[in-house]
């Protein structure tokens, strides 16, 4: 008896918390408001003694990054299928991919996302740009593919819309590869190809998990410092950066 009466006193409460649960009022936000503050170039240090030692390092740093590497004639714009951004890049990488490895290349490419700023402003390009242009420390490495692989390479790649390349041309047909040609010779399936690309794609990045198990020859260099090297040596031909787009890459209407 005097269980069931504890029972029912437990119940009773119960019932009375959830009852007024139920009948409590839902409280939400029915305005907002927000300041906006800025900090101010005139903010000074908070320590001069830890701003003494830091300035030497930053302008150092700041003196470094503003270097000029090249100058730029035009804007120079990231798109698919082709673009001229991703076409300098691209021959700049095929060509020190080859310097690098000490060997003939066939072909090399760049992901499209791995270009991270969409244009390369008219003007200096300076070594800062350069970082903002490749941010990632991804480096240079090749793969030696057989026919198929190649042929799964270049319809990953037209998949994706097209991405930068240089040494070859092709024709997206359906979203394959078609019309390939590979340093003017039309594509054999019977031969062998050298690909320089970043060890990210190598890796199996951008859904390329048929590269995984392909041998990585390594070159140990940066891809910014590929890019970096490739301006220069174009500033010491007394030369500029200028668009060039020549059709390597078309989607078929």
């Amino acid at each position: 008896m005097i269980l069931c009466r504890a029972m029912k006193k437990w119940f009773i409460y119960i019932c009375v918390v959830i009852g007024l649960a139920g009948c409590s009022k839902s409280l939400a936000p029915v305005e907002y408001s927000a300041v906006e503050r800025r900090m101010s170039d005139t903010i000074k240090a908070y320590d001069p003694a830890v701003e003494a030692i830091i300035k030497p390092y930053r302008d150092s740093m700041e003196a470094e990054m503003s270097q000029v590497l090249v100058i730029n004639d035009t804007i120079l714009t990231k798109k698919m299928p082709e673009s001229d951004l991703g076409n300098l890049l691209s021959e700049i990488l095929l060509e020190k991919a080859e310097k690098y490895s000490h060997r003939k290349v066939d072909v090399a490419m760049i992901n499209f996302g791995g270009i991270r700023i969409p244009q390369l402003p008219k003007g200096n390009v300076t070594r800062g740009m350069a970082f903002e242009l490749m941010p990632f420390d991804n480096k240079l490495v090749l793969l030696e593919l057989d026919g198929k692989t190649t042929q799964q390479l270049f319809d990953r790649m037209a998949g994706a819309g097209g991405v930068p390349i240089a040494g070859a041309r092709y024709v997206i047909s359906d979203g394959k590869a078609t019309n390939i040609t590979i340093k003017g010779a039309p594509f054999d399936a019977s031969k062998k190809y050298m690909i320089a690309l970043s060890d990210y794609l190598a890796n199996g990045g951008e859904k390329l998990d048929m590269l995984i198990p392909i041998p990585q020859i390594e070159t140990n260099v940066l891809l910014r410092d590929v890019f970096i090297e490739g301006f220069m040596d174009i500033n010491k031909r007394g030369e500029h950066l200028k668009s060039i787009k020549d059709g390597r890459v078309t989607i078929k209407n």
